[in-house]
C-alpha cells in the first residue's frame, strides 16, 4: 500500500532527521545566504524561518542593520506542537503583524513595514509594481 505523508511533515522530517543532524542547525540560513549572495538582486524576503539559528546566520552574514524580523500573528493558529517558534534576535528591527488580512493587504503591510525601516527604497520598490500581485 501506498503511504502518503504530507509535503509540510516530509520536509520537517527531512529537516530534523537527516539536514541538520549532518550539516548543523544554520543549514537553511547557510543556503539562503548562499542563494542571496548568488543573485543579482538586493532586497530579499525570507518567508519561514522559525528556527533562531537559521535566522543569525543570515544576520550575521547581512548585519543586523540590513534585516528586519517580521513576526505574523493569526488568531487561532500557534506554534503548539511545532519544533518553531518566534524569533527575537538582538539589534535587529522586529515589526509583529496581526495577520486577519487578504493575501493582497498583507503583502502592502509588509512592503509598509520594509518602506518604514528602509524609506529610501520606497522609490525603488514602487517603480515595478508589476511583481506585487
Amino acid at each position: 500500500f501506498p503511504v502518503t505523508i504530507p509535503r509540510r511533515k516530509l520536509l520537517i522530517a527531512l529537516s530534523e532527521q537527516l539536514l541538520k543532524p549532518r550539516y548543523g542547525n544554520s543549514y537553511f540560513g547557510n543556503v539562503i545566504w548562499t542563494e542571496a549572495c548568488n543573485s543579482s538582486g538586493k532586497l530579499f524576503v525570507v518567508s519561514d524561518s522559525g528556527f533562531r539559528e537559521e535566522a543569525e546566520r543570515l544576520v550575521s552574514s547581512a548585519g543586523p542593520t540590513n534585516c528586519l524580523l517580521i513576526r505574523l500573528h493569526r488568531e487561532g493558529h500557534t506554534f503548539e506542537g511545532d519544533s518553531r517558534s518566534y524569533i527575537d534576535i538582538d539589534k535587529v528591527a522586529t515589526k509583529d503583524i496581526h495577520n486577519n488580512l487578504t493575501p493582497h493587504d498583507l503583502t502592502m503591510r509588509v512592503l509598509y513595514a520594509i518602506i518604514k525601516r528602509w524609506p529610501e527604497i520606497e522609490g525603488q520598490l514602487l517603480k515595478e509594481p508589476n511583481w506585487i500581485k
